[in-house]
């Protein structure tokens, strides 16, 4: 035998409520990234044997929609004249809050007199794109 449960409707009406309560949360603003750039020396590579290289590092406080970076070497061939010798061309990735990438000589340049430099953007809709740029200080390049 199966037993029906009957409840006024005012009754049947309040459970619901009670169960089921209305959601009405707002989603808050990100706020736009904070972000920073950085370039090391110049130096012999350690993976391939014979090059000279730069890396560069873009980073964000937080995950965004979408990041660049370009590393350029420049090698010194006058008082401030220089000569691109290497460059990573733009290296991009997305929902990160990094990205590296380096710039490469395909030969030794021990005693040569280089820098590096780094360009960054990271995208976070809804915000302005943030954009970042550092050049590395000339130094002797030791180590290839």
């Amino acid at each position: 035998m199966q037993k029906t449960l009957a409840l006024p409707v005012a009754a049947a009406t309040a459970i619901a409520t009670a169960v089921l309560p209305v959601a009405t949360a707002s989603a808050a603003p990100l706020a736009p990234p904070s972000c920073s750039i950085s370039v090391d020396y110049p130096h012999g590579s350690h993976t391939v044997p014979g090059a000279t290289n730069v890396h560069g590092v873009f980073s964000c406080n937080t995950k965004v929609t979408g990041m660049t970076i370009q590393v350029k070497l420049w090698l010194r061939t006058g008082y401030q004249q220089y000569q691109l010798v290497g460059d990573s061309l733009v290296q991009r990735n997305s929902g990160k809050n990094q990205i590296k990438s380096n710039a490469a000589w395909n030969q030794c340049h021990d005693g040569w007199v280089m820098h590096g430099e780094a360009f960054g953007v990271a995208t976070q809709v809804p915000y302005q794109p943030v954009t970042a740029h550092t050049s590395g200080k000339d130094v002797v390049v030791v180590g290839c």
